[in-house]
């Protein structure tokens, strides 16, 4: 890839890259959408958000058979379309539960998709120092994204909650410049000559750490517009200015994650969710607005330090030639968690209590169990060993 058409991909990936947590929007739509619904229970209405998590494992399955067929580029502008439908439909038929649900399914195969879908393309379009710098300039550009987009779409809940789906006529700027700007790539032939087995104790550690993690790290998502609500401190417009507060702590962890990870080694995956717990403590015996802003940032900042911790021990410790399957991998089982929080919190919490704060305060726990494994799987495993 010459200069030229290789800084106009970086800046098409980058702002591309901005979109991935827009998938996020749904969950701050929730409260309203529960108003909306009086008849639906909160476990039902927290479903439409896991609808769009388990659209995105369809999207992320379908993206690894789909590249054998069909250049990443097409695939990207699929998704990217993909967006934009949901974004109408959404809007239009706000009424309705089921094309709610629809709506729902379609963001999360086009969105849900891109993580896996972007880094692949990076991978295949950039080598070395190039490849390095351009996946960490991605964190920045998700963090920075879901700031600005959470915060517009605050502004578009001003017209009603479903003014939030305004945010995926977006994708249209996104689709044009992937259509003329991105080279089209090549088709992804699989060697199918040996099987290697994937799972090796390096990388069970790493599922199992995600696991709790993300069950702990979705609750926020998922609950959030309902603590909001409970305590009567605003209302859809307020939530989008708290995820953009979670979204700059992300950008603080990214830009810190490297730094700690020179003085704590393999345990900086430790500080992350430990810091995750903290946040969503916080936010468990909030108050009022300023604490639930300082638990955001909290959980943003543990959030931000852990993915590029986590994709930083992938290359050594999956085994050669397995790498981009593992993170797949991982990004499919990161969908399927977060896609049963709703059922797994929300019925757990009950046995504590009613209402948002006991999800948060379960939320806790779960985290802290995510801590204990960490001490003790990287303990026992280290992540100093290279796997071959």
């Amino acid at each position: 890839m010459n200069e030229k058409s290789g800084v106009k991909s970086k800046v098409v990936l980058l702002l591309v890259s901005a979109l991935l947590q827009t998938i996020t929007l749904i969950s701050i739509m929730l409260a309203g959408i529960q108003q909306t619904f009086p008849d639906k229970s909160t476990a039902t209405v927290q479903m439409i958000y896991s609808i769009a998590v388990g659209g995105g494992v369809v999207g992320t399955l379908f993206a690894g058979k789909a590249a054998s067929f069909m250049t990443k580029k097409k695939y990207l502008l699929i998704c990217l379309a993909l967006n934009l439908v949901a974004g109408a439909v959404g809007f239009i038929f706000h009424t309705s539960f089921v094309m709610l649900a629809v709506a729902s399914a379609l963001v999360g195969i086009g969105t849900g998709s891109l993580p896996t879908l972007t880094a692949a393309i990076m991978a295949e379009y950039f080598e070395g120092e190039a490849r390095a710098k351009i996946l960490s300039y991605q964190g920045i550009a998700v963090a920075l994204g879901g700031i600005v987009f959470s915060a517009l779409a605050g502004v578009c809940a001003k017209i009603g909650w479903y003014g939030v789906f305004l945010i995926y006529f977006s994708n249209v700027v996104m689709f044009l410049l992937t259509l003329f700007l991105l080279p089209d790539g090549e088709l992804e032939i699989a060697d199918r000559s040996e099987k290697v087995s994937i799972m090796n104790k390096h990388i069970l550690l790493l599922l199992a750490m995600l696991a709790f993690m993300a069950l702990a790290y979705n609750t926020f998502g998922n609950n959030i517009s309902f603590l909001v609500t409970e305590l009567k401190l605003g209302d859809t417009s307020t939530t989008g200015f708290i995820t953009s507060v979670l979204m700059g702590g992300m950008i603080v962890g990214s830009v810190a994650e490297p730094y700690c990870y020179r003085v704590l080694k393999k345990f900086t995956s430790t500080l992350d969710i430990t810091l995750m717990a903290c946040g969503l403590l916080i936010c468990a015996l909030a108050q009022n607005l300023a604490m639930i802003y300082i638990g955001s940032a909290v959980i943003g900042v543990g959030f931000g330090m852990y993915s590029p911790c986590i994709y930083s021990f992938m290359p050594e410790w999956s085994k050669p030639g397995m790498i981009t399957m593992t993170m797949a991998i991982y990004a499919i089982v990161d969908k399927v968690v977060t896609m049963l929080n709703p059922v797994i919190v929300t019925k757990a919490a009950a046995i504590i209590g009613n209402g948002a704060q006991p999800r948060f305060m379960l939320a806790v726990g779960i985290a802290a169990v995510g801590i204990v494994i960490s001490i003790i799987g990287m303990k026992t495993i280290g992540s100093d060993e290279v796997v071959n």
